[in-house]
Order: structure tokens, then sequence, then C-alpha cells
């Protein structure tokens, strides 16, 4: 997963309140949710059961907060 600064045990969480999912980021830049090893942020969101745009349903656990994935990305690429 290319969506910047994201290190491995980074913690994902719903940025919807009905889902009480966690995931993380393995050591190879992979999410794993339950168990189960996705490669992109939305595969994770559809196997969480939101069949949804996973860059904007999953936020991950940053110093500065709370961050969805979409902006870490739009961020990662304004620094490029």
């Amino acid at each position: 997963m290319d969506a910047g600064p994201i290190n491995a045990g980074t913690v994902l969480t719903p940025a919807w309140e009905e889902y009480d999912h966690v995931a993380a980021i393995d050591d190879q830049g992979r999410i794993v949710l339950d168990g189960q090893i996705h490669d992109t942020p939305s595969g994770t969101a559809n196997a969480a059961g939101a069949g949804t745009n996973g860059w904007t349903f999953w936020l991950a656990d940053t110093p500065e907060g709370q961050v969805s994935l979409a902006d870490l990305r739009a961020a990662s690429s304004e620094e490029s």
C-alpha cells in the first residue's frame, strides 16, 4: 500500500461508527483484518462488510490523531 507515511503496526479503524473492526498495517505494507491479509484498503473495507471506498472508510492512528487513508495519500502526493 502506498498511502504515504504509514508504518508497520499502524492501527486502522472505520470512519463509520456502525463498524467496529480493527485492522493493522503489516511489515510489508498490507492490511490485516481478522487474520486475513488484504492488499488494498477497499478490499479490506469489503471484507469488513462495508462495500465502499476503503481510502475514505479507514482511519489511521497517527501522532496527529486519526486521519483517513485518502488524506494521507493526498498529503503524500503533495510532498512528491
